[in-house]
Order: C-alpha cells, then structure tokens, then sequence
C-alpha cells in the first residue's frame, strides 16, 4: 500500500491534503464533515475547514443586503430582476471569506433564499470558484489539511487549483435513503413522532432537490463510478485504506469511500468516518515525509 501512495504524493509537493465530504442533501454530510474536522484537530493535525452551503448561504445574504431586506423581506419574484442583483453581486466580488459580516447564516429567511439564489448558473459556478479559494486560503495558513464539504470538491479541484498541488487523502460520499432523511429532518426540526404523510412529504421535496441538483447545467452532483462501500460493521480501518489505494491507476488513487448511513445510527457512522479520515491522513503525512 505505501508505494502505491508514494507514486501519487510527490515528496516536493506542497504537503496540503484534502479530505472532502460529499453527498446528496441530507445525507450527515455536515455533521460528517465537522465530526472529521474535531477528530483530525484532536490529532494535532491543523485543518481548514468550509462548507459550500455556507458559501451558498453567504450569497444570499448578500443579495439581500443589496436589496437592503429586512429579516422577514422577501426576494423578488420577478426573476430578472433577482437575477441583476444576483450579478451585481458577482461583479463586486462573491462572497468567499468567512466572516460575521452577515451574522447568523442559519436564519430560516437565509435559507429559504439560497435556493432562489443557487438556481441561477452564476452562483454555481462561483462555488467552482470558491473551491480554488478555499484551498488557497489553506495553504496562505498553514494548514496540514483542507477539509471541504461540496459538491464533487475533488473532480472540480482538479480542474481550478491543478497549480496548487493539492494531494487527496480521503474522500467520503454519504448516502441515504430519502424517507430515512426525511424521518430524521423532521425529528431533528423538532418533531417527536412524525406521520407516514409527513415523512412521505418531506422525503418528495428531498427526492425533488436531489434530481434538480443531478440534472444542474453548471456542477450536477455525480456519484462516482468506482467507489468502495463501506459498512463500519463489516469492514476495518486499515481494510478500507488498502482498497481505496488498490486503484489501477494514478488518477484514481485514493477511490472515494462510499458509506449508506440508511441503517446506522448517527454516533457509529460518525466515529467510523472520523476515524477513517485520521488514518488516511496519518498515512498520507507518513508517506510525505518518507519522499
């Protein structure tokens, strides 16, 4: 397993690496990604994290701020007119750094902006710019490692930031059935013993974000085609590393981990993920430092 790492992380690379979290919406991406970022802190290993839904939730705030909305004004309805604000916003610059300039992104009236806002073919492909500052914003701090949230980080990475040779050390896709995702949105929106009609409900709106998000012009979400499943209650750590670096060629090398979290609870997936991410790390740092 070791040589096959050493063919794709060059001694004289920047020691940056990634480890990307993926997933249709409600997946545990989020929780993922955060579980992944305390682990690898709370093994000295200095990390960048951010999340693309933040970016996302950045934009339209800032698009409300243009349009000087308050916390219950509402996002014109005429599309052209949305979407002049939406580019003045781009001329002036998307807004990539992280910040308390808006304050809390998590406002109910942020988020029933974003997907007004993340329809237009600009703003996603902001995102794809937003990755390349991402890792910049890493490598100017220092980071050991830049962990992302986001659609198909890896694929776009390699098209936006080839010059800032970044290597991937593990990459994570969550899946989930949508009414499994929908029984745990509505506990987690508070509450207790949701219905059949709620849970079919709310798994109908999962199931139609998810279908506009394959079938976006700019940035669809894609599974990748060779991807090792991984189920924490059959198969080890180190197991799972030597699989995903079993890969024919370079290019492929590491293979996405693929974890359907259907039928795990939320502690066990996140202690495997976690777990898997410092070991992919600690065994990508090794190699590194050994040339």
């Amino acid at each position: 397993m070791g040589r096959n790492v050493c063919v794709l992380l060059d001694s004289s690379m920047n020691s940056l690496l990634g480890v990307y979290v993926d997933g249709e919406t409600k997946t545990g991406k989020g929780a993922a990604g955060k579980a992944m970022v305390d682990a690898l802190d709370a093994a000295g290993i200095k990390v960048y994290y951010d999340v693309a839904g933040d970016f996302f939730r950045r934009y339209a705030a800032a698009v409300r701020e243009s349009l000087e909305l308050s916390d219950t004004g509402q996002l014109p309805e005429d599309e052209k007119a949305l979407e002049r604000v939406v580019r003045q916003v781009h001329d002036q610059g998307p807004p990539f750094e992280r910040s308390d300039r808006f304050g809390d992104l998590q406002k109910p009236i942020i988020s029933a902006s974003v997907a007004a806002v993340a329809k237009f073919e600009i703003v996603q492909e902001a995102c794809g710019q937003w990755l390349r500052v991402a890792a910049m914003h890493a490598q100017a701090k220092g980071a050991d490692v830049l962990v992302l949230d986001g659609r198909n980080v890896r694929s776009h990475l390699r098209k936006r930031a080839a010059d800032l040779k970044l290597a991937t050390a593990f990459e994570l896709y969550l899946l989930c059935e949508p009414r499994e995702a929908a029984r745990r949105a509505l506990l987690a929106n508070g509450a207790t013993s949701p219905s059949g009609s709620e849970i079919d409900e709310r798994a109908a709106i999962i199931g139609e974000t998810r279908q506009r998000d394959r079938h976006r012009e700019v940035r669809p979400y894609v599974m990748p085609a060779t991807c090792i499943r991984f189920d924490p209650k059959q198969s080890g750590v180190a197991q799972v590393l030597r699989r995903i670096w079993e890969a024919h060629t370079n290019e492929e090398r590491p293979l996405p981990v693929c974890l359907d979290n259907t039928t795990i609870s939320k502690p066990d997936m996140l202690a495997a993920v976690s777990e898997l991410a410092v070991a992919a790390v600690r065994l990508a740092q090794a190699t590194l430092a050994a040339g």
